[in-house]
């Protein structure tokens, strides 16, 4: 009997230590999130056509450009405690919505909605 059950019980006691192992020191996680990037100018008129750059410790790892609500959305971003992000966004279209100058904004892991302002040149 003992030699029936002697598998299922090593199988349960192997699971059981690693899963207390893991519980006890932890495992790194990476969360996925989805970032909101919102371009304005000094009247809260949202900016159309803009170049926002994501990047990972200094790596560009995405490009997206505004839309009519001056918004770019960045998902899929993967999040710990090893990574810094920031999006740089360039105003790429000459005069056609106005004349902006570029801002560098770092990313804060808790936050998930960037509201930029932009000054004209």
């Amino acid at each position: 009997m003992f030699k029936l059950l002697r598998k299922p019980i090593n199988l349960l006691l192997t699971g059981s230590i690693s899963i207390i192992f893991a519980a006890c020191y932890g495992t790194p996680v990476e969360l996925q999130y989805s970032k909101t990037v919102r371009a304005e100018d000094d009247n809260s008129n949202p900016i159309e056509g803009l170049k926002v750059s994501l990047y990972e410790n200094d790596t560009k790892i995405d490009i997206a450009h505004t839309d009519a609500d001056g918004e770019v959305v960045f998902s899929d971003v993967l999040e710990s405690e090893e990574k810094d992000y920031s999006i740089f966004v360039e105003d790429i279209d000459l005069d056609l919505n106005g004349s902006f100058e570029f801002q560098n904004v770092d990313i804060v892991s808790s936050e998930n909605f960037y509201e930029v302002i932009l000054n004209e040149k």
